[in-house]
């Protein structure tokens, strides 16, 4: 059986985006009133998303490759953290599928 879209959270960072968390068809900006996770994992998903703020320019891509690694590495630490925060039915994938 497949998961159940509804409960589908996605982690990916769009630009000028508060959060780098999606669900329900768009942007989640109240982490802790909207998912009920805790505040020092909000917190580090805010960080993600002003990390992909400081270090992505629209037209040139990335500052340097060591920020994408640093981006990437974060992101899928933060998909398992907020999986592990979040009951089920909800699932949580990093990027757009």
């Amino acid at each position: 059986m497949s998961p159940d879209e509804r409960f589908h959270v996605r982690v990916f960072s769009d630009y000028s985006a508060e959060t780098p968390v999606w669900f329900g068809g768009g942007l989640v900006v109240d982490l802790e009133g909207v998912l009920g996770i805790s505040a020092a994992l909000a917190d580090r998903l805010r960080s993600l998303a002003a990390h992909f703020d400081e270090n992505v320019d629209w037209q040139h891509g990335w500052s340097s490759p060591q920020a994408r690694v640093k981006y990437n590495r974060l992101r899928e630490q933060l998909v398992l953290d907020l999986q592990a925060e979040l009951p089920p039915p909800y699932w949580v994938t990093s990027g757009f599928e």
